[in-house]
């Protein structure tokens, strides 16, 4: 906790290092307890997609999610759920890297 609220980063790039900026989320890159955490928070996310039970598979693996499903309705139910659970959690989806495939 106390890394998340006193946090201060410093961005380095060659030789120049900017200012300190305050960061107000987040958990410092190479902490060893950023995996723990990711991996927790995706299965419980996991879980919560289990509960439709339509047919929904979700998936993930370090940061990446994924939901194999075969219909509609199911796919839908679950991206509402990933949406409420992503505002929940204060998880911000990175759009351009979201992709839906159909086959």
């Amino acid at each position: 906790l106390h890394m998340v609220v006193c946090s201060q980063r410093f961005y380095i790039v060659r030789t120049f290092c900017t200012k300190p900026k305050f960061a107000g989320n987040g958990i410092f890159q190479g902490c060893p307890m950023s995996l723990l955490l990711v991996i927790l928070l995706l299965s419980v996310w996991a879980r919560l997609l289990d509960t439709i039970r339509e047919g929904i598979t979700p998936k993930a693996f370090v940061d990446d999610r994924s939901v194999y499903t075969t219909t509609l309705p199911a796919l839908l139910k679950a991206l509402k759920l990933t949406l409420h659970f992503d505002s929940f959690c204060a998880i911000i989806t990175n759009v351009d890297k979201s992709h839906v495939l159909v086959s």
